[in-house]
């Protein structure tokens, strides 16, 4: 009877751990393809490009998110393949809060200067205020959870 009880408890704890091996890569399945990314707008200014990104993801709760990458502007004409090598750099990176939510406006006002601008977002997670040698201001007008200073 002994033998028996032990090895119907050795069959239970194979079958518990093969169940969460395979619901842990279920999981790890959905998870990878639960996130999407779009490019909302790109703005060229003079020999500065930007690419606004929304970035979005689907598992157990919505988070979505937009990136604003800078990256300097190809010369018509270059190398073929000099896209393969672009150099963006995330500078702005907020929560929309909600779907319908505009675009931020990108200016120029001077060489050394880029401004973003937007009306309201929910809460800021990466703002920067330099990229190669140029200064980044931004004028945002609401914002919902701002973050509590260090």
């Amino acid at each position: 009877m002994r033998a028996w009880l032990r090895h119907a408890i050795g069959g239970f704890v194979i079958a518990v751990c093969t169940g969460c091996v395979l619901l842990a890569g279920l999981f790890f399945l959905i998870r990878r393809n639960a996130c999407s990314t779009e490019v909302l707008q790109t703005v060229n200014l003079s020999d500065v490009r930007f690419e606004i990104e929304s970035a979005s993801c689907d598992l157990i709760a919505k988070d979505e998110v937009v990136n604003v990458y800078a990256m300097r502007a190809t010369q018509t004409g270059s190398w073929p393949f000099s896209n393969l090598r672009r150099n963006k750099r995330l500078i702005f990176r907020y929560d929309p809060g909600r779907g319908d939510t505009q675009s931020p406006t990108i200016t120029h006002p001077s060489r050394s200067e880029i401004r973003i601008s937007i009306p309201e977002v929910s809460s800021i997670i990466l703002q920067s205020h330099n990229w190669e040698n140029i200064s980044i201001s931004y004028e945002i007008g609401k914002v919902y959870y701002p973050t509590k200073p260090d």
